[in-house]
């Protein structure tokens, strides 16, 4: 996680200066490499090292992305549903790692390190086939050249680390779901933006209102989660949680990236490098207070207190639907971008 956390920082704004696709490869070569590292590590602290350079690697596709199809797609509705695509398709892994992980870390946990470099590997060729994307790098080799190129293991009411990882597949029905939404709104807003209605000629109404209705499904898995965790209850129950919290998760991120890109545009990359920064920080910090918190708290009362903190930053979306034109205003980055 803190190699999740340096690496936009750095990734987004190098893809900005030196273009997506050797960023993309370089950070994939060593995502690949330190994976394999990873799963020959002799010592713990090795491990950790290996661990660092694994997130700093796997961490670039956050931040460029979405500068990437901003690179491709000049017509927001294309690019909100190629995002959307996007976002939808990354639901699969954190599905499926737990569960893989889960059973395979029973043989050895070198194990789990070999299954994602089987895995990963495969797709690194199509890396290399990839044409750069990004105008202003391209536009300096055509200057250079004259030839312009196309471009937790740990075991829960009994269960074993491999069932345990059957808890996150309730996610996938509810991101199903929020993808539906996604492709509905979509279809709706232009059909609106055609009829040259008033509220469609704002930026704002373009994809704020799917985060709007995601934004409640963060708290409600939350406090379904806290309060159905008990023994007396079958394992299913709190489970079935993951089926809001997949429909609040990919109706934000993909609302929410989409706008940072129809912002600003050439510089999301560094846009989205800032929010998936400020993402890692938090996911690195939480965990240390995780165990003391569940501790004392206990399982209802601590999910109930960050349901509490999702249900406070669920107000998010509608403030940027209210003040989003006065902040993009004042945003040197989006002027310069428009």
């Amino acid at each position: 996680m803190a190699g999740f956390a340096i690496g936009p920082v750095l990734f987004g704004p190098l893809s900005e200066y030196f273009g997506r696709k050797p960023v993309l490869v370089i950070t994939i070569a060593i995502y690949l490499i330190f994976t394999m590292a990873c799963a020959v590590s002799p010592t713990f602290p090795a491990l950790l090292a290996f661990q660092f350079f694994c997130g700093l690697g796997g961490s670039a596709p956050n931040a460029i992305l979405g500068g990437l199809f901003s690179d491709i797609y000049d017509d927001p509705h294309q690019r909100g549903l190629a995002m959307s695509w996007f976002m939808f398709a990354t639901t699969f892994p954190p599905l499926l790692g737990p569960i893989i992980s889960g059973f395979i870390s029973e043989i050895t946990w070198r194990w789990t390190f070999w299954a994602g470099l089987i895995i990963g590997a495969p797709g690194f060729p199509l890396l290399l086939t990839m044409p750069e994307t990004y105008v202003p790098v391209l536009r300096q080799r055509h200057e250079k050249s004259h030839n312009e190129k196309q471009t937790t293991e740990k075991s829960l009411y009994g269960l074993s680390a491999g069932v345990v990882g059957l808890a996150f597949l309730p996610i996938l029905p509810g991101s199903i779901i929020a993808f539906i939404i996604v492709f509905m709104y979509s279809s709706y807003y232009s059909k609106a933006l055609r009829a040259e209605l008033s509220w469609a000629k704002l930026e704002e109404y373009r994809r704020l209102p799917l985060a709007c209705i995601g934004a409640p499904g963060i708290p409600i898995a939350l406090f379904w989660l806290g309060w159905s965790a008990k023994l007396s209850m079958h394992p299913v129950m709190p489970m079935m949680s993951g089926i809001f919290f997949g429909f609040g998760y990919l109706l934000i991120f993909v609302a929410l990236l989409n706008y940072l890109t129809d912002a600003y545009k050439q510089f999301s990359a560094s846009a989205s490098a800032a929010t998936s920064t400020l993402r890692s920080i938090f996911a690195v910090f939480l965990p240390l207070a995780t165990t003391p918190m569940y501790n004392k708290l206990g399982i209802n009362w601590a999910s109930s207190l960050l349901g509490l903190f999702s249900l406070a930053m669920a107000i998010v979306p509608f403030v940027f639907i209210r003040n989003g034109v006065w902040i993009r205003a004042n945003s040197k980055f989006v002027q310069k971008a428009q």
